[in-house]
């Protein structure tokens, strides 16, 4: 994910390289962006990548995360999945913890 955000507008813009789609954080709710159709790694492109982008509302907060989370693996063998994320970003935001506890409490239960 390569990414450049204009504080200005308040509107990111990203080629997507194969990582997931972001979250943004919008009050106590997740919202998906857009989708954004993966390109190859940068610098194996043979056209140039799509560019993505979304508008952020005052307050928001986008979120981007690595597939090894959601591919994370308990020791049953069972994905994280990316539902199981959503539920642990909702439930921090819904308990008002910040970003680095936020981090933690993830890193608990991935």
């Amino acid at each position: 994910m390569l990414g450049r955000l204009d504080v200005g507008t308040g509107r990111p813009r990203w080629i997507n390289a194969g990582h997931p789609e972001p979250l943004i954080v919008r009050g106590t709710s997740l919202v998906r962006a857009p989708r954004c159709p993966p390109s190859r790694p940068l610098g194996l492109q043979e056209t140039k990548p799509a560019i993505c982008g979304t508008r952020l509302e005052p307050g928001d907060r986008l979120l981007l995360y690595p597939d090894g989370i959601t591919e994370a693996r308990s020791p049953d063998g069972e994905f994280f999945g990316e539902q199981r994320l959503t539920d642990v970003i909702a439930a921090a935001v819904a308990a008002g913890d910040t970003a680095p506890e936020t981090v933690r409490r993830l890193m608990r239960q991935s």
